[in-house]
């Protein structure tokens, strides 16, 4: 079937555009003394090659040692790397969906409009959203950063 066909060339060529964003990211790391501009760029392609309006790529701190991915006492903060917003770029602990994400350590796919996602605090983050995914990062059993889009 063509438009089956068509279907699956058009999911290898974004596959192919994320591997080409990664790539080119690793390549500005290394090459890049000033690292965190490396997130922004990353960012943009990440947005291009998944078609999304807004993102974000934030770096967890604050796990209890013994929490895991499962904080049993508060949760980790995030510090937003991307995009490069002005002031501070800490996203406070709260009852959003970026919480529940951290705190469940897995993806999540939200497609109705919320305005409780907990990134409201990032400059230009739309106030209510539609379509949100996160994506955590795990390493040792604890939620090391978290990448979001939405489109």
């Amino acid at each position: 079937d063509v438009t089956e066909a068509r279907r699956a060339e058009q999911k290898m060529q974004r596959q192919h555009r994320m591997l080409e964003a990664v790539r080119a990211a690793q390549s500005l790391y290394i090459s890049n003394e000033r690292n965190l501009a490396v997130f922004d760029t990353l960012l943009d392609n990440l947005l291009k090659a998944g078609e999304s309006e807004h993102g974000f790529i934030a770096e967890v701190h604050g796990h209890d040692a013994d929490s895991g991915v499962n904080p049993s006492v508060g949760l980790p903060r995030c510090v937003v790397l991307a995009p490069q917003a002005g002031g501070d770029r800490t996203i406070k602990p709260g009852t959003g969906l970026l919480d529940r994400a951290l705190r469940e350590g897995a993806p999540l796919v939200h497609n109705e409009p919320c305005s409780t996602t907990g990134l409201e605090q990032i400059g230009g983050w739309p106030a209510t959203t539609r379509n949100l995914v996160v994506i955590p990062l795990i390493v040792d059993r604890q939620v090391q950063a978290a990448r979001g889009s939405l489109r």
